[in-house]
């Protein structure tokens, strides 16, 4: 389905920028507590609006995934 697609689209490109975030460690030994905290809860927000049923656009991230043209019909 498109929903399906919008957000997973989303999540992918979510993945990549924080696997690279975390990949960089650019993040200093201080704020790594901060900084899982603060993906973890990003991580938590989006999945319980995608279970919601809402379409949300993430800043910037949005824009990325629109770049993919995936499209699977079944």
């Amino acid at each position: 389905s498109s929903f399906a697609q919008f957000h997973g689209k989303q999540a992918l490109v979510l993945a990549v920028f924080l696997f690279f975030l975390d990949f960089l460690q650019i993040f200093p030994a201080k704020f790594s507590a901060m900084y899982l905290a603060l993906k973890f809860v990003l991580v938590l927000y989006c999945m319980i609006m995608t279970l919601k049923g809402r379409r949300f656009r993430l800043p910037m991230l949005y824009d990325l995934s629109q770049r993919f043209k995936i499209d699977i019909q079944s």
